[in-house]
């Protein structure tokens, strides 16, 4: 390829006045005559002589002395930035240990036996290692919690009259302040990608109120164990099996003794809606009459949820899936009653327990599908990702409040 001009010379460009040549132009000039002398004006221009790289190493250069020791010279640090490295869980090297390792001293000593009765001992031992072995790995559980990292959460004052006070507090709309101020359950009132921003509403709130409040993250609900279904009590021991049998009743597995110390219980309500896929007339724009198939709701229900709260396991007792023939009021073949019963019995069954009350769980709208892709005639649809978010955000409020 041929070029007329030196390679060796690097050019630059002079910068061009637009906003002058569009005036000559609103003068009446004629555009080609601006365009030639914006041509012209953005020729090149010869710039300093090109000097070869050298490929030779480079010399060693000696960094200057450090300053002195000067609050000024500091570099500035992201506030974001050191909360994120303040909650950042680095779990250290001494506790990386094999959760399996109880387990496989159990079958190794299993190989040594030759006597029966022994075997069968050794047997049990390690079914019941490796149910506490599943039961710290965990189960994966689904909650509901939106497209924010933090929550702010709160005890309500319970005082419907004071909104407004609730609304200058927490920086919300009246509307919503009066939501809030009647309430009696825990609520999740304010939403934010960083946490700082809810630090300071965090606590004008207790300094208002003396009422309890926490900012919660998206990692501090995933991280709590999964509920243990309670299918009934042997004495002071709860029977547990490790499943959400709240969902599907269908589980083979013998359920485990449990004695645990409730310091929280939550109570609720969960609704369960059941679907079926039904064809319709529907009128277009048009005026046209069509057929239109979609999910119409047939039958709604509520079903009784009690979760009990230990140090460690969140024990759930679910109507219509623990048998409550241990209690005091307990009326065979009647559930709802016998459900009652329990509510009422709580208070002095656990004195010490800090008693959330009831609280109501509705189906979300966007649990509900747009078409039927697995071509299936019916489908329930429940809330139950919303009281998992819901007595675990209440396990977080109260576990460092003192009752």
């Amino acid at each position: 390829m041929f070029c007329r001009g030196d390679l060796t010379k690097v050019t630059e460009i002079e910068e061009l006045d637009i906003d002058a040549l569009f005036q000559k132009t609103m003068r009446g000039e004629a555009i080609e005559k601006v365009s030639s002398q914006a041509i012209s004006k953005s020729r090149v221009k010869p710039s300093a002589r090109f000097v070869k790289p050298s490929h030779s190493p480079p010399a060693e250069q000696t960094l200057p002395p450090l300053p002195a020791n000067k609050e000024e010279d500091l570099p500035l640090l992201d506030s974001a930035l050191l909360l994120d490295v303040e909650e950042s869980q680095i779990e250290p090297l001494e506790e990386a240990v094999d959760a399996f390792q109880p387990l496989y001293r159990l079958v190794a000593d299993l190989r040594a036996l030759t006597d029966r009765t022994q075997q069968r001992d050794k047997l049990l031992a390690i079914a019941s290692a490796a149910r506490q072995i599943r039961r710290k790995l965990g189960r994966d559980y689904a909650f509901e919690w939106g497209n924010h990292t933090h929550a702010l959460i709160i005890n309500p004052p319970n005082e419907p009259n004071q909104f407004e006070k609730l609304a200058k507090a927490l920086q919300i709309n009246p509307v919503a302040a009066r939501m809030y101020s009647g309430g009696k359950t825990p609520r999740v009132v304010r939403r934010s990608e960083t946490r700082f921003v809810l630090e300071e509403i965090c606590e004008k709130y207790k300094v208002v109120f003396q009422k309890a409040a926490k900012i919660i993250a998206r990692v501090d609900i995933s991280g709590l164990p999964p509920a243990l279904a309670c299918t009934g009590m042997n004495r002071r021991a709860f029977k547990v099996i490790d499943a959400d049998l709240w969902i599907e009743p269908h589980h083979q597995e013998q359920p485990e003794e449990l004695l645990a110390n409730i310091w929280l219980v939550t109570i609720g309500d969960v609704e369960i809606d059941e679907y079926r896929w039904a064809s319709g007339t529907a009128i277009s724009s048009f005026g046209r009459r069509k057929t239109a198939h979609s999910w119409k709701k047939q039958r709604e229900s509520r079903i009784r949820v009690v979760d009990l709260h230990s140090q460690t396991d969140i024990i759930r007792i679910v109507e219509g899936v623990t048998d409550l023939s241990f209690l005091p009021g307990y009326v065979p073949g009647a559930l709802k009653k016998s459900f009652h019963a329990l509510e009422s019995f709580l208070p002095s069954w656990m004195p010490e327990a800090k008693i959330i009350p009831k609280h109501r769980v509705r189906v979300s709208d966007k649990d509900i599908p747009f078409n039927n892709e697995q071509g299936k005639d019916k489908m329930f649809v429940h809330g139950w990702r919303s009281w998992e978010t819901h007595t675990r955000c209440c396990r977080l409020l109260f576990q460092d409040v003192k009752r």
